[in-house]
């Protein structure tokens, strides 16, 4: 607290203003301190030796974690879960792993009937309450097939334009480079599950195909999908329409909306997936017409500036061609309210204006923190408006938030920016030759130059793998990990923003006034009670509020969680609010309860509005970044590294199935390459919620309605119907479709919605790997295998990463120095190193070295 008064009485006399009581900053400090004792906000970034696995290949991560309050690495606990999840947000394959120091390491052995398609790598610790806390990574799993036909796109639109001519041009080829030549292949372009438009095409020479796009002129609710099958082709590509309907959600500098003062408006613009939209548009007043024009700085994130007259509604006009002529209201102007904002920061100080626009006396209290830490404060008067000059010398390299409070304690306003000091690591890499013979190992040599400061010893992770890796190269490790990951809304292009290795101040405090810190808020700050925990729970829970049949809260009512498997009940009562919690029912764990709810009076006609625990809202979070993801195509191999490298591909020996009996005529449209859901309707008749598939009298007992759950080669994966449009009719063996409870009890609790099961024509597939033998656990933690074991174990000689190590060391220098092997896999392999010292300066490095015969 003596730390907090001196800082105080510095900072006051600084802003020649007179120091007061104390207390209101002490008092609003020790809430901040309690609130992130018990709601730390984490970072974690996991690294992975590659991006696209083979089924029964070992997926090598190393994961980095931090705390918004600490600089460098920080951890709250010992644990990490780390798991592949399919695209509806089920787990597939994971386990706890230990962290030490900020830093944990492991591996995960991919399941070999590990259905090809996208996944989800996502990371979290205990701590963790909300889904989007997660680290997710996108992963491929691709049998690599030799049978495989690759389709690339040649030329498209960024988007296409109902009515219009939207021609797409692709080149489709087999591995070894030689032109596929088909007269049967057949698309489909989907909205949703509404088909816009459907066909066969023939390919042109060298593989050409042309496709048309030519959709229906209306609003669009989302992109669009185009699927193209044929024998040993599955293609898939999302594109944007332009009379999307668009989402704008905008920022005041400062928090408020104020009329008459000079203000900065941010905005975000978003499609209905969440990804971010490029957009140019003019601000309009209902008085005055086009007031300005303005365009996004980045994708999604726009500034304008702007003085609002008091009473005038003013709206944001779409004028680019995507999005054009929609138009979103600004939100109300007050008449008179507190404005903060920052006009410039230079190397010593952050310039903050505050205006009062009511024109009178009022005192303040001003803090700058980050998390729990607090680096500044003042108390001060501000008569109508005074510039702040506030010293950056104790603040730390990244974000913080700069908040004011009135005398009272209650916060009227905040603005967060970003610190740059130039504290981050430089790499370099160097080998000892350009290009080496298979078989030969050479030799990596790293040196970190800080871009403050010495060198010091550090540890660093590096990985040297073929190919298909690094799906964004671009992508810094250290603004994703000490800015993107703790806001509510990550900045794309974090790397095209960068300036020699560091990020502009200006740039991305001008990007800032479009955000906030995730998950933290002021009042929850003031209103947390320790002593009161239930109110903040952790882990997982299931937990909601009961209300009447005119969506009142119902207070003191009984509520009911019946165990299914073994009839265990358990039972709790509303507060006043009509809210209830079951603590450690896990996500995976609810359809195995049945919930039931009666007021005091003994009428059961309530219905309950759920709150979900963190294993669901996880869920949630997968499928909204796969849905995000859609745009993103996975990394193939050119013909070249085919060619050099056949033995890494599987020829997977599709069986021939036999004729189809009478009551099997949906075998028939999969043969005619019909799509997976035409042919499941022909078994039993179904209908879409979303993108669940509801048979009918199918009802979920638990958490409203639910979809029939799919299962593929025996593997659950989940209940959206998005995992069989990725599917080729080619590849679909068999279909049972049951609606009777021992069926689905097969695979899971109480959902009697229904269950789709499908068999793959997988045939054998070459060099399948051997488990290992070693013990996997030590005191309940999932240990790392040693990378260099396992190029041993049969099978593994091809393996496409070459050299796996989660924790090599810097000497005193800022060096290390690596024997790296090769084996007989040929092509370009690009070496990562992702490192940090021992005063928290992070970085990336990326090379490529040639291996040839």
């Amino acid at each position: 607290m003596k730390r907090i008064i001196a800082l105080f009485l510095f900072t006051a006399i600084t802003l020649g203003s007179m120091a007061q009581d104390p207390d209101q900053i002490g008092k609003i400090h020790e809430k901040l301190g309690q609130y992130f004792q018990y709601n730390p906000i984490e970072s974690i970034y996991l690294i992975t030796d590659k991006e696209v696995y083979k089924p029964g290949e070992t997926l090598w991560f190393n994961g980095f974690t931090g705390q918004l309050d600490k600089q460098g690495l920080a951890q709250s606990g010992q644990d990490i879960n780390v798991a592949l999840y399919d695209t509806s947000g089920k787990p597939v394959v994971g386990d706890v792993y230990r962290i030490s120091n900020g830093l944990a390491s492991g591996d995960i052995i991919l399941p070999i009937t590990l259905v090809p398609g996208e996944y989800a790598l996502a990371a979290h610790t205990p701590a963790m309450q909300h889904g989007d806390e997660a680290f997710i990574k996108l992963i491929f799993i691709d049998p690599m097939d030799k049978n495989e036909v690759i389709a690339r796109v040649e030329s498209a639109p960024k988007f296409l334009v109902p009515g219009a001519n939207n021609l797409v041009e692709l080149s489709l080829a087999e591995l070894s480079g030689d032109a596929f030549s088909s007269n049967r292949i057949k698309y489909e372009l989907l909205e949703q599950d509404q088909v816009l438009l459907k066909g066969k095409l023939k390919t042109g020479p060298g593989g050409k195909l042309r496709i048309n796009l030519e959709i229906p002129e209306k609003e669009y609710s989302q992109p669009v999908v185009l699927h193209i099958t044929d024998k040993n082709l599955n293609f898939s590509r999302t594109f944007p329409v332009n009379t999307e309907k668009l989402n704008v959600q905008f920022y005041a500098e400062g928090g408020n909306f104020v009329a008459g003062t000079p203000l900065k408006v941010g905005y975000q613009v978003t499609n209905a997936w969440g990804q971010p939209v490029d957009i140019t548009a003019e601000i309009l007043s209902e008085d005055a017409g086009t007031v300005m024009q303005t365009k996004t700085l980045v994708p999604g994130f726009g500034v304008f500036p702007l003085q609002a007259q008091a009473g005038v509604q003013y709206k944001l006009h779409v004028t680019s061609d995507r999005g054009s002529g929609q138009k979103f209201e600004l939100p109300a102007f007050q008449t008179n309210g507190f404005v903060c904002s920052i006009p410039k920061t230079d190397d010593e100080f952050i310039y903050a204006n505050l205006v009062f626009t009511d024109g009178q006396s009022h005192t303040i209290n001003l803090l700058a923190t980050r998390g729990n830490q607090l680096f500044w404060a003042s108390e001060m008067k501000v008569d109508g408006a005074v510039r702040a000059k506030i010293p950056k010398e104790n603040f730390p390299q990244g974000l913080c938030l700069l908040a004011a409070f009135d005398e009272a304690g209650k916060p009227i306003g905040e603005r967060m920016l970003y610190i740059e000091k130039g504290q981050s690591l430089n790499m370099e890499l160097e080998t000892s030759t350009n290009s080496v013979t298979t078989g030969k190992p050479f030799t990596l040599t790293i040196k970190t130059i800080p871009r403050s400061g010495n060198p010091a010893p550090g540890i660093a992770s590096v990985s040297v793998s073929a190919g298909m890796k690094n799906l964004d190269p671009t992508a810094p490790f250290s603004p994703c990990f000490e800015v993107n990951n703790f806001l509510e809304s990550k900045i794309p292009g974090l790397g095209q923003l960068t300036e020699r290795g560091t990020l502009p101040e200006h740039s991305l405090n001008y990007l800032l006034i479009c955000n906030r810190f995730r998950n933290f808020s002021w009042p929850d700050v003031l209103a947390f009670d320790p002593e009161n925990l239930s109110a903040n729970p952790t882990g997982n829970w299931l937990s909601g509020v009961v209300l009447d049949r005119n969506n009142h809260p119902v207070g003191n009512a009984k509520v009911s969680l019946v165990n299914a498997g073994n009839a265990q009940i358990m039972t709790i009562t509303t507060d006043e609010n009509g809210h209830f919690i079951f603590q450690g029912i896990a996500s995976d764990e609810q359809a195995n309860y049945v919930i039931k709810a009666i007021d005091a009076a003994g009428n059961d006609q309530l219905t309950i509005s759920y709150e979900r625990g963190f294993g669901d809202k996880l869920q949630r979070q997968i499928q909204q970044f796969m849905t995000q993801q859609s745009l993103t195509e996975r990394p193939l191999p050119d013909a070249r590294f085919f060619a050099d490298n056949t033995g890494l591909f599987s020829e997977i020996r599709k069986t021939s199935s036999p004729e189809p009996k009478k009551n099997e005529s949906y075998k028939q449209m999969l043969s005619s390459g019909s799509s997976l859901m035409d042919a499941i309707k022909t078994i039993k008749p179904y209908t879409l919620d979303g993108d669940k598939i509801i048979f009918p009298g199918g009802q979920n007992s638990l958490l409203a309605q639910d979809g029939a759950l799919i299962v593929i080669d025996g593997q659950k994966m989940g209940t959206s119907s998005s995992v069989l449009n990725s599917m080729s009719p080619n590849d679909v063996e068999s279909i049972n479709v049951s609606t009777s409870p021992m069926d689905i009890l097969r695979y899971t609790g109480l959902n009697s919605v229904g269950l789709i099961e499908i068999n793959t024509k997988r045939g054998e597939i070459v060099s399948e790997p051997v488990a290992p033998t070693e013990n996997l656990y030590r005191d309940a933690y999932r240990i790392s295998r040693d990378f260099a074991q396992t190029m041993l174990e049969p099978g593994n000689k091809d393996q496409t990463t070459l050299y796996w190590n989660p924790a090599i060391t810097f000497d005193e220098t800022g060096t290390a120095t690596l024997q790296i092997p090769t084996n007989n896999v040929t092509g370009s392999f690009q070496i990562e190193v992702i490192g940090i010292d021992e005063q928290g300066r992070i970085g990336k490095a990326l090379q490529n070295i040639q291996i040839e015969k």
